[in-house]
């Protein structure tokens, strides 16, 4: 099933169309990420990274949703000449994916 298309193209190389399977695929790599810290937690702190795992993924269909989201209202932002820059959802990206990595490297220390 597709989604019908913007009525106006309003870059002839299709960047708006590109950034927002650039947010699909973050959405996809952070849920990939969250999976394999819940795939098989260690004996120690277990509850810690199954909690951070599932705090993890649910960040990832926030982006996610708020990618498909942001897709669909980008082209009336353009109109009315507004700032494109989703200046939140690449804060809690941003943020969200150094608190993983953290806890991920914690997570092969440990075992």
């Amino acid at each position: 099933m597709s989604r019908p298309g913007p009525d106006n193209v309003f870059d002839r190389g299709l960047q708006h169309e590109r950034t927002a399977l650039a947010w699909d695929r973050t959405g996809l790599a952070m849920a990939v990420a969250s999976a394999l810290l819940l795939r098989r937690p260690g004996q120690v702190a277990a509850i810690w990274f199954e909690a951070a795992g599932l705090a993890y993924l649910g960040i990832a269909f926030i982006v996610f949703i708020a990618g498909l989201r942001r897709y669909d209202r980008l082209h009336a932002i353009l109109r009315e000449g507004r700032p494109v820059i989703d200046q939140a959802l690449i804060r809690l990206t941003g943020i969200s994916t150094s608190g993983f990595a953290a806890i991920a490297l914690l997570r092969v220390a440990i075992g």
